[in-house]
């Protein structure tokens, strides 16, 4: 499915029908990774909407000359959310880089990793992460303007070596409802390396975002 914005079109696909879902891939993947890790959530249980995109420069969604930094590919992500969801309550999921990208005003996310892919547009993606001054936001990602009160899962992996797992631990009093879990046996692909026990997190993070919705 395409979702024409201002100045670039984002590809996204959609999955079921009922609350919305927004799920945002890594650096260097697209979004048929995060469909191979969160759909197995999903095969009993009903009134979600999942919309994965691709972010751009990754998948089907070009990365245009335009889009200097991260800044950008916020505005972006929060406009999709504009055009698709317009209005509604929804849950944030985030993987890797993706999580990085969740937007500090909904952070109902989910922290997961999953492989590279091999799309998109790899100048693209060399000129953002390498760039100086395009990695990174223009503002502390981190210092939310107050506690944020939805259910929350940040889940790492003991054994990542490309991102680590300690420096979430420091975030997590801005989330009262959030549950931190560091998986040993695992690295920085938790959807292959722990199925089971990220299923079993991920679950039980819905089971929560269902209950907090229908207080």
């Amino acid at each position: 499915m395409e979702c024409d914005l201002k100045d670039i079109t984002v590809h996204y696909e959609a999955f079921g029908e009922g609350r919305p879902l927004v799920v945002l891939h890594g650096w260097g993947m697209d979004h048929r990774y995060m469909v191979s890790d969160v759909e197995p959530l999903f095969g009993q249980r009903d009134g979600w909407r999942r919309i994965y995109r691709d972010l751009p420069g990754h998948g089907l969604t070009p990365g245009p000359d335009w889009i200097a930094n991260r800044d950008q590919e916020l505005d972006i992500v929060l406009d999709l959310i504009d055009a698709l969801v317009p209005g509604e309550r929804f849950a944030l999921a985030g993987s890797s880089a993706g999580a990085y990208l969740a937007p500090r005003e909904v952070v109902e996310y989910l922290r997961a990793t999953v492989p590279s892919a091999e799309t998109g547009d790899e100048a693209y993606q060399e000129r953002i992460q390498g760039g100086p001054g395009t990695h990174g936001f223009s503002f502390d990602v981190d210092a939310l303007p107050q506690p944020c009160p939805v259910p929350t899962l940040i889940v790492t992996g003991r054994q990542d070596s490309v991102i680590g797992y300690r420096d979430a631990w420091g975030i997590l009093e801005n989330y009262p409802r959030g549950t931190f879990a560091v998986l040993d046996r695992c690295g920085h692909f938790m959807g292959i390396e722990q199925a089971d026990l990220f299923h079993a997190l991920a679950g039980e993070w819905l089971d929560r975002v269902e209950e907090y919705v229908g207080a």
